[in-house]
């Protein structure tokens, strides 16, 4: 057998390149001195080099055309994973990836582009031995994945075609339970309709499943079972509550009994919230004001009329019913009672026959013409800080008791700005405002998170009645509670504990006002709270090292120093207790 020619051992010398050779005359002769015998033997020798080269070089062509077959094979193999399972940088593009009808409608062209690989990759290769050689094996390869291809398209087929049966027939059960119409005698044709698609939908999917007998049956029935349930519920949500009980009498028997528990008790609720609003209604009808309306509803419950849940849905309805004539009433009052205030304000001396006459008709409806007179007949606004404060204080500690107030009896007694924000709170309160009822509870906690601070100042926190130290305590909670108000305004938004603890710090300040006194001498002082809203905005005096601070860090901001400038930084941290 020819031997493939080794590095270390060749078997074939170097030849030399390609060109012109100068023949050595001394090999010819020696070629002409030799016997025919021996130069047969020679030419012999010659043609079986000849025939081994021949072979050496058949057989590392065969290994070239495996080589690169393999190599092609290689990337066939790659490309069908792809086009199956997806690439690595994108796995969802792969065709075994995809459901349902994706799949179906994806199967022919995966299969197409599966087929036509081997021609397409066989076009690389240099030769049509290693074009015949790589067909062959791809031929394999492709088969196996296009019969994958087909299976997953099989299976996506049937389950896309139960998945279109169990849409179907879902919707037809949905349109069966908005359609039926509970009316006696009226015309449910659409209804049983819809019913009818949902049970063919149903043995369709059975057949499909391989369900016989009782699976068969069971599976139907659970599933028209659920638009069963879903006809009740919608009733019992529109209180229909009768209805759904005539309805549940002719299906119950469907509906396995656990279920049917679960009905009885959401229908036995609905009986109960439609007691509760019968027994409102009654009681509005009968008594007026909430807190007789309470009264009534809970000696009913003591006397045995009514049960625990009838009674608690009864007063949420009378409360919530109250809340709402409390707020709408509120806004009336606040918009009346603003024009009484304009037109003191406008024409002193004023009676209430000076308003207008749709004005009057309401202050009689509402009976507050003692409370109009005393606005009109009074002679500086009056405000009572221990009253506003009081108010202030249940609207955070007690905001139910607090909607139920009528504010109006009030109006005489405070501001106009103190009475119109009593009057918001409570309509904040009675619409549910988060944001509104956080804010206030806040200044609440503020004012009580303070004070050792007052005690600090020199307040007495427990004074007797009506004593000056607590005039003083009552003023600078109000005091405090109109700046956080006002703060929060400015913000846009609720303060955080820390701005609204450090503007409370900022009105126990002392401040000295500037420009008061004798020669500049024994100038005013007091603290922030005391201070009349002309004081606070009057000029005050700011310590030398506050000063220097403040004027250098106007100038690093590159910013004009001045008096007024000063004044105003100064004013700002002072205020925020800094």
């Amino acid at each position: 057998m020819p031997r493939v020619p080794t590095y270390d051992t060749p078997t074939v010398a170097p030849q030399p390149l390609p060109g012109a050779q100068m023949t050595d005359s001394s090999h010819l002769m020696q070629w002409a001195t030799l016997g025919s015998q021996e130069q047969r033997q020679f030419g012999n020798a010659v043609q079986g080099v000849g025939k081994e080269l021949a072979q050496i070089a058949a057989d590392q062509q065969a290994t070239i055309n495996e080589a690169a077959v393999k190599d092609q094979h290689a990337q066939l193999v790659s490309t069908v994973s792809d086009i199956l399972h997806g690439s690595q940088d994108n796995p969802a593009s792969g065709y075994m990836t995809q459901a349902g009808k994706n799949a179906i409608d994806g199967y022919t062209g995966v299969r197409d582009a599966l087929t036509q690989l081997p021609d397409k990759m066989a076009s690389n290769l240099q030769n049509p031995r290693q074009q015949e050689m790589f067909k062959q094996a791809a031929a394999q390869t492709v088969q196996a994945a296009i019969t994958q291809a087909s299976v997953h398209a099989a299976t996506q087929t049937q389950k896309y075609e139960i998945e279109a049966s169990a849409a179907r027939g879902q919707a037809a059960g949905d349109a069966a339970v908005k359609s039926f119409n509970p009316m006696p005698g009226a015309d449910n044709t659409l209804y049983q309709q819809n019913l009818d698609t949902q049970r063919a939908e149903l043995e369709n999917q059975a057949d499909k499943f391989g369900l016989v007998d009782k699976e068969r049956a069971e599976y139907i029935r659970q599933g028209l079972a659920s638009t069963y349930v879903g006809v009740i519920n919608h009733l019992a949500s529109n209180d229909q509550i009768k209805a759904a009980k005539a309805y549940m009498a002719t299906v119950q028997d469907d509906i396995d009994a656990k279920t049917q528990d679960k009905i009885r008790a959401v229908l036995e609720a609905g009986d109960t919230k439609n007691d509760a609003l019968a027994l409102a209604i009654d009681i509005k009808s009968r008594i007026g004001g909430i807190a007789a309306q309470e009264k009534e509803l809970d000696q009913q419950f003591k006397d045995g009329t009514i049960n625990a849940d009838v009674h608690d849905m009864a007063l949420q309805k009378l409360r919530a019913d109250n809340s709402q004539r409390r707020s709408e009433q509120a806004e009336a009052d606040k918009a009346v009672i603003g024009q009484v205030w304009d037109l003191k304000n406008k024409k002193p001396g004023a009676t209430l026959a000076d308003l207008s006459p749709q004005t009057i008709a309401y202050v009689k409806q509402r009976g507050l013409g003692s409370h109009i007179d005393s606005i009109l007949a009074g002679g500086p606004a009056v405000d009572d800080a221990k009253l506003y404060n009081d108010m202030m204080r249940m609207s955070a500690d007690d905001p139910v008791g607090f909607t139920k107030l009528d504010l109006s009896t009030m109006s005489g007694q405070l501001s106009q700005s103190h009475w119109n924000h009593l009057v918001g709170m409570q309509t904040s309160i009675n619409r549910q405002d988060t944001k509104a009822m956080e804010a206030n509870k806040l200044q609440h906690d503020t004012i009580a998170g303070v004070k050792a601070n007052l005690l600090a100042a020199g307040f007495n926190l427990s004074p007797k009645p009506g004593a000056s130290q607590s005039k003083d305590l009552e003023q600078f909670e109000t005091n405090l509670r109109d700046r956080l108000v006002q703060a929060t305004q400015d913000k846009g938004n609720a303060l955080s504990q820390d701005e609204a603890r450090s503007i409370a710090l900022g009105m126990l300040k002392d401040q000295t006002l500037a420009g008061t006194g004798i020669g500049g001498f024994f100038q005013s002082h007091a603290p922030v709270w005391k201070m009349t809203p002309e004081q606070i905005n009057a000029p005050w005096v700011v310590p030398p090292a506050d000063k220097q601070q403040i004027t250098d860090a106007l100038k690093a901001k590159g910013r004009p120093v001045t008096d007024d400038a000063i004044q105003a930084i100064y004013k700002a941290k002072q205020l925020k207790g800094k």
